[in-house]
This record gives structure tokens, sequence and C-alpha cells, in this order.
């Protein structure tokens, strides 16, 4: 029985360290070339965001919209 919760453990732990890795990393090494492609000319394609959702934003996350988020 103790071997059995001793693995399940060891094997919780490096679940969580390379779901911890995984959110440092920013998920960038799932992303492939076609799918980063693809996101950036979606973005770029959509209508613009209405200028008081941008202002009211703005007043809550200063800069957040213009800066290299």
């Amino acid at each position: 029985m103790m071997k059995c919760i001793k693995w399940m453990l060891i094997l919780f732990f490096t679940a969580f360290l390379f779901f911890a890795i995984y959110l440092e990393s920013g998920g960038n090494f799932i992303l492939n070339h076609s799918d980063k492609k693809l996101i950036t000319y979606e973005m770029r394609s959509c209508k613009k965001l209405p200028e008081n959702f941008t202002s009211f934003y703005n007043t809550v996350y200063p800069n957040s919209l213009f800066s290299d988020s």
C-alpha cells in the first residue's frame, strides 16, 4: 500500500513540475509556425475594440494594451 502511495505522489509531483514548466514558458512549445501565423492573421483582421472599452481597460490596467504584452 505504501509503495502505491509513494509512486502516486512521485507521479503527481512530476506532473505538477511539468505543468509549472509549461506555465513558465507561456505554452510556446505547443504552437507550431502555422498556428502562430493563423493567430497573428486573426488578430490583425478582427475589428478594433471600442474606445470606451479600451479607455476603461487602460484605467484598470494602465498601459497594458500598448506595452509589449
